[in-house]
């Protein structure tokens, strides 16, 4: 036959997209070996596929059919990377596929075969392209297995959250892909326990969100819901914190929001080995070693140059996206700080909003960044001494530092931002170091230009006392004048004279003067 032999370098599956459920996306790289008779090897230019998929049992799988794609000659060899093409499933071949799919998980290598026809676009020189089409292909090649994916390995706590009734935990670890495959799964979920693959012995729900595993190393985020009210959970919760505990792990019928790969994977079991307390010996954060510049244009704008180093403690390539802001998690506290341990009750320094990097897993990065000063309520009065403080500080080209750092940190494909907490409680109490130069002590500039006045203290006037009312004496009635009766032969009555009141007295009004 004109093609002998096909190696399957690399094989895509994508079973994400809504028809991909009998329809997976697949990308191929693949080099066939031809026996055109061309004295000078094939002078194939392009070349396409028309060909049947079938199992180990040489039964059907699919269908593939790929459009012209562009070759690289080695001799008689051909190799190409075909485009994006569904592989179809045929209505009666669905319990084939789903044990393709799952030989292709469990077994260490795979034969399959490839049935069909290629067409191809020969370039002859002088006498320009011509197309051949039909070139026959009924081959049989291997490829190797994701070997049930038993190589999986814990590498960092991320998070550790309560959520009553469950507790959640979040870890990086590193799925290892020994196969030629490479598998777009999206969200996968697995069933979690300790002794055992069963119900009776589930913990929680193990979490793998965007997965996409290719060949090789897998640095990944897990997220562990573990539910901490049942005997299971309780225990597993209790042994983790003392000694290391296997974490199985095993598919069910939702595992992804692909049934047929479901079905594929329904024999998919495997387990993590997680360390005593979950720690392991990752880097810190950031490193102990930092500086501080203060520029010309501090005086205006409130900004000095920093630089510290920053490295990787989750294994996982990481980028900082911003500070955190306290309605994205009850712990955190904004805003993100630095300071000096001569002035501890002041930050002296912020973490500017924008504050960003990133860092691959095993490497560090040296980040230097526009810090804002922070006047944090000091007022005229107070501003020179504080400043002192300061310049005394780092009278020697360095002080004793530390800082609080809430950063927006997104690992890997994880979709969710993580809020880490990094302060001098986690790394380096007490040991950070930084170094300042002798333009150090014209930071006074900027705290005196914007020091708060002070505010004068205004004591209120006090109206003079009221005068007191003078006395006024009391008036007396005068007497009333007896009457003499007059003789009279007669006795007449006696009619009394009127008695006159006494006068009322005024009531007194004081007049403040």
């Amino acid at each position: 036959a004109p093609i002998s032999s096909v190696a399957i370098n690399s094989m895509e599956m994508d079973f994400t997209c809504e028809t991909c459920v009998w329809a997976p996306t697949a990308i191929s790289s693949i080099t066939a070996d031809t026996k055109l008779p061309f004295a000078n090897g094939a002078p194939i230019k392009q070349l396409a596929q028309n060909v049947q998929i079938l199992d180990k049992n040489g039964q059907l799988v699919g269908t593939l059919n790929t459009p012209y794609a562009n070759v690289t000659l080695d001799g008689s060899k051909v190799s190409t990377n075909t485009p994006r093409a569904p592989l179809v499933v045929a209505d009666g071949s669905h319990d084939i596929y789903t044990a393709f799919v799952r030989d292709l998980n469990m077994e260490t290598t795979y034969q399959l075969g490839l049935r069909g026809t290629a067409d191809s676009i020969l370039g002859l020189g002088p006498f320009g392209d011509i197309e051949i089409k039909g070139i026959p292909l009924d081959v049989k090649t291997s490829m190797a297995g994701l070997q049930g994916l038993k190589n999986i390995k814990y590498m960092a706590l991320i998070d550790f959250q309560q959520a009553p009734p469950y507790t959640m935990v979040t870890t990086s670890v590193n799925i290892y892909n020994p196969s030629q495959l490479t598998l777009n799964i999206g969200d996968m979920s697995m069933n979690a326990g300790q002794d055992g693959f069963t119900s009776e012995v589930q913990v929680g729900v193990a979490i793998l969100k965007n997965l996409r595993l290719v060949p090789g190393d897998n640095k990944i985020v897990s997220l562990l819901t573990l539910s901490t009210q049942t005997e299971a959970g309780n225990k597993f919760a209790i042994d983790i914190m003392t000694k290391e505990v296997t974490l199985n792990m095993w598919s069910t019928n939702n595992s992804t929001s692909n049934p047929a790969l479901n079905a594929g994977l329904s024999s998919l079991r495997t387990g993590l080995l997680l360390p005593a307390g979950m720690w392991t010996d990752t880097p810190y954060a950031y490193g102990d070693m930092w500086s501080l510049k203060v520029l010309p244009s501090t005086v205006n704008d409130g900004l000095v140059e920093v630089t510290g180093t920053f490295n990787n403690p989750f294994m996982i390539d990481m980028k900082v996206e911003g500070i955190a802001r306290p309605d994205e998690g009850e712990a955190i506290q904004y805003p993100s700080y630095m300071a000096l341990y001569k002035a501890r009750g002041y930050s002296n320094f912020l973490f500017p909003d924008d504050f960003s990097y990133s860092v691959q897993s095993g490497q560090s990065v040296s980040v230097t960044f526009k810090a804002p000063l922070r006047i944090n309520g000091l007022t005229q009065s107070r501003v020179s001494a504080y400043v002192d403080e300061l310049v005394a500080a780092t009278a020697t080209g360095s002080s004793p530092f530390d800082i609080w750092l809430y950063p927006r940190v997104r690992l890997g494909a994880y979709p969710n931002l993580m809020f880490p907490i990094w302060g001098p409680g986690s790394f380096y109490p007490g040991k950070m170091t930084i170094t300042t130069g002798p333009d150090f002590p014209s930071i006074r500039d900027w705290f005196v230009k914007n020091a708060i006045p002070d505010t004068p203290v205004v004591v209120p006037a006090q109206p003079p006392p009221s005068p007191s009312p003078s006395p006024v004496a009391p008036v007396t009635p005068p007497s009333p004048t007896p009457e003499v009766p007059s003789p009279s032969p007669s006795p007449s009555p006696v009619i009394p004279s009127p008695v006159i009141p006494s006068p009322v007295a005024s009531p007194t009004v004081s007049t403040a003067a």
